[in-house]
């Protein structure tokens, strides 16, 4: 049941088997290296087809047994069904995690309105292989275990202030139509620096400007490349499914 087609070798039908193992190895090439995880599409059209291949491969080869049987296979249908339901889920997840790509939940709010607590989150861990983040990306790190969502506002060599709280990077202001203002925050979140950034460090902040707490404040610091786990993609599970995160 590991394998779908696997059964249907062993029972003698090979053509059978031989389709359903194939089937299952073009599944494993759209994991990778295609790697179409990357899109809402994708993602949702590889974990249907791998519950209906599980599903279908168990079916199958219960329907090969004789009408003499059909009580036996009844009990057979309620006892693996949801059996290879589990399996096919189980193997999506792991090919997601293989290929690049893990789920998160988001637990904050700290990057309303572009996140809200509770999103679930496809996140590419390989998306800063080939090239470094840039102004606003949006990125995933780990600190202490602990994984973070914020977006990056300064890199290596700029110089990052705050004046009443304008954002100035290098003397000059940048638009940031995703910035939400929601309460009176602290004077250190509005009015900070001059900082200059390291190479290989970013200044990170979240898009709930007066909640969140990110490298504005001493304690949180910047960001070492070293840190960054990746990028999120898009949202599921929620009534916002399938939006695009930028």
């Amino acid at each position: 049941m590991v394998v779908p087609g696997a059964g249907h070798i062993l029972m003698g039908q090979r053509r059978k088997g031989a389709t359903l193992l194939g089937i299952f190895l073009v599944l494993l090439i759209c994991f990778w290296p295609a790697r179409l995880p990357r899109y809402y599409a994708g993602f949702v059209a590889l974990y249907v087809l791998c519950i209906c291949l599980y599903l279908y491969a168990v079916c199958a080869t219960l329907l090969t047994e004789s009408s003499a049987n059909r009580w036996r296979l009844r009990l057979w249908l309620i006892a693996l069904v949801p059996l290879a339901f589990t399996i096919a889920s189980l193997f999506a997840t792991l090919a997601l995690r293989v290929s690049g790509f893990r789920v998160m939940e988001v637990p904050s709010t700290s990057m309303e309105k572009t996140l809200l607590a509770g999103d679930y989150i496809v996140v590419d861990t390989r998306c800063f292989d080939r090239k470094l983040p840039s102004h606003q990306d949006v990125i995933i790190f780990r600190r202490k275990s602990i994984f973070y969502v914020k977006r990056v506002i300064g890199v290596g060599g700029d110089v990052i202030g705050g004046n009443n709280g304008a954002i100035l990077i290098n003397g000059s202001s940048r638009d940031e139509s995703y910035v939400q203002h929601t309460g009176r925050p602290p004077v250190w979140m509005n009015n900070f620096g001059p900082l200059i950034i390291p190479a290989g460090e970013y200044f990170v902040m979240g898009d709930n400007r007066d909640v969140s707490l990110d490298s504005r404040s001493t304690e949180f610091g910047l960001v070492p490349t070293s840190a960054i786990v990746g990028a999120p993609l898009y949202v599921f599970r929620t009534d916002r499914q399938g939006r695009n995160i930028h």
